[in-house]
């Protein structure tokens, strides 16, 4: 048998796919075209199917399933080859009956759910790229049992390998970096960087907040404060998460008479391209400063608890807030963030020291991506 009369092997993808978040949905593109139509048959679960072909602008051959469909769930991980739970972090609880009834946000019950299944039928389970926590005694304990049924464990950052290995027990865990990271290699991105060193023409700032993590007073007077660092640049409001966080862009540019770029039609070529216009990302959300760097954008990152954010002048802020950001592993574990040192990036200038460490840290963690997930 030749090589293009190979059976595909049939794949589902389990995540939180439905093109909310365009972070989540930058780690589906990413991890689709890792995969390839060539070797897989790959299915999708996804609440969304129509959005998430138009945000990916998916012309390959890829089949779904709606989420909210749990025979045909049920029926299609009978009939695949490997089942594949993440990247992102879906692995968190915050009460017994909110994991029972699905009544809140978590759906740590339908992972836990499908991951046993599979491992009853003697499937290939992967958790790939997964954030984890917080998680309540309830819910470590199912995830505990539910690890019996899966072959691979990979996680995204430092807190949540903790949580899993030593916390749990969990052996076969191995610690990764964020599945986005496979996006661009770091030549591609030190050649973006280069490029946007050399190029003339108005400064431009794009910012970008977590909706609901700061009363709205708080997030102007940041917003002053970042004015008053940056009085030579425009400044313009974008959404991740665009159902979430467009009311809170939208208040905050008028309040302000800044732009604000609506996101919520965009495919993701058009979120990514978002990014080569700007010089500076200021974002409370990590695939907002990840993608900005891949992109040739400088990022600082913002923490609901940190008392201040990193200005362009002072590297001690830019320390304190890492420690704020990264530092605290309960801060960590609730708000899901990654734990590596180079989402943030110190504006001072073309500091040689500070381009030369970033670039080193994105191709430790490229090279780390590389590394673990096999596919």
């Amino acid at each position: 048998m030749t090589k293009t009369e190979e059976k595909k092997q049939k794949v589902l993808v389990c995540g939180s796919y439905h093109a909310n978040n365009l972070g989540d949905m930058a780690i589906l593109d990413t991890l689709l075209k890792q995969l390839g139509t060539e070797k897989y048959d790959i299915t999708v679960l996804s609440k969304n199917p129509s959005k998430v072909i138009h945000v990916l602008q998916l012309r390959e051959y890829i089949s779904f399933i709606k989420s909210t469909k749990i025979f045909s769930i049920l029926k299609a991980i009978i009939k695949t080859d490997k089942v594949m739970i993440g990247g992102g972090g879906l692995f968190f609880d915050y009460s017994f009956f909110d994991t029972i009834f699905l009544i809140g946000k978590s759906q740590l019950m339908v992972w836990v759910i499908i991951t046993i299944w599979a491992g009853l039928w003697r499937k290939e389970v992967e958790w790939i790229g997964l954030g984890i926590g917080p998680l309540t005694k309830f819910g470590k304990i199912l995830v505990k049992f539910a690890s019996f049924f899966v072959n691979k464990v990979i996680v995204r950052d430092i807190a949540s390998h903790s949580i899993l290995k030593e916390e749990l027990g969990i052996r076969k865990t191995q610690k990764a970096s964020d599945i986005v990271y496979l996006r661009k290699s770091p030549e591609q991105v030190q050649t973006l960087h280069k490029m946007k060193a050399t190029k003339p023409g108005e400064r431009k700032l794009l910012l970008t907040f977590k909706q609901g993590q700061l009363p709205f007073e708080t997030y102007a007077s940041v917003v002053d404060q970042i004015k008053n660092d940056f009085p030579d640049y425009t400044l313009t409001y974008f959404s991740t998460n665009p159902k979430r966080d467009n009311e809170l862009h939208i208040k905050l540019a008028k309040e302000t008479n800044s732009l604000f770029i609506d996101t919520s039609s965009f495919t993701i070529e058009q979120f990514y391209g978002l990014f080569t216009f700007a010089d500076i990302v200021i974002s409370m959300r990590m695939h907002a400063l990840l993608i900005g760097y891949q992109e040739g954008v400088l990022g600082i990152g913002i923490s609901s608890e940190a008392s201040e954010y990193a200005g362009p002048d002072d590297t001690n802020k830019v320390i304190s807030l890492q420690k704020e950001l990264y530092g605290n592993d309960l801060f960590i574990r609730r708000l899901r963030y990654k734990k590596v040192k180079e989402l943030l990036y110190t504006i001072t200038g073309d500091a040689e020291t500070t381009r030369v460490e970033s670039e080193e840290n994105y191709e430790k963690q490229y090279s780390l991506a590389g590394n673990s997930y096999s596919f």
